[in-house]
């Protein structure tokens, strides 16, 4: 659905100031496995508990 990465984000976001735990959950692929270390950057930018 167009724009749900964007909402999602600022959810984690706001769960982030208001000191809520935030999990994420993702498959990694063939089609994404390069991206795995950027994936990682955005979890520990983002404060991601598991």
């Amino acid at each position: 659905m167009s724009g749900s990465f964007a909402r999602t984000f600022d959810a984690v976001r706001w769960a982030n100031e208001v000191g809520l735990p935030v999990q994420i959950n993702t498959t990694l692929s063939r089609r994404n496995i390069n991206e795995i270390d950027a994936i990682v950057a955005l979890m520990e930018k983002l404060k991601i508990t598991l």
